[in-house]
């Protein structure tokens, strides 16, 4: 549940931040899902370009490692863990971010494009089907 103190753009964000998370499932995503989560993400209002954003820079280096994980399938992501996890790499000095945006790049060009990737644009077709 939201605090009386978040936005209504800050819980939107939330929000896409828990719903891109499934992306990052070490599962097999069928049609459906794909069409859940497109019809889920057009009703969060939200444009392409801040969604692949938030999948690449916020979510990413924070869940990427999960598709590279052998112990197991998991359901879903705490949404309260990852929104702290999101808020905290949002916070960074720049120097930081500079450094880990690097290592960043490396691991989107290795996994992301190959593994997150293809699934974001049946979902981002789906989005745009709806529109």
């Amino acid at each position: 549940m939201a605090s009386s103190t978040t936005t209504p753009s800050l819980e939107r964000e939330r929000e896409l931040c828990t719903l891109l998370s499934c992306l990052f499932l070490d599962t097999e995503h069928t049609p459906d899902d794909i069409d859940a989560i497109g019809s889920s993400l057009f009703g969060l209002q939200v444009s392409i370009a801040t969604a692949e954003h938030v999948l690449r820079y916020d979510l990413f280096p924070i869940l990427g490692g999960n598709l590279l994980s052998v112990t197991g399938e998991w359901a879903f992501f705490d949404e309260d863990w990852l929104w702290a996890q999101v808020q905290t790499r949002r916070a960074s000095f720049v120097g930081v971010k500079l450094i880990r945006n690097v290592g960043d790049s490396i691991a989107w060009r290795i996994v992301g494009r190959y593994m997150v990737w293809p699934n974001w644009m049946k979902v981002k077709e789906r989005y745009i089907a709806r529109m």
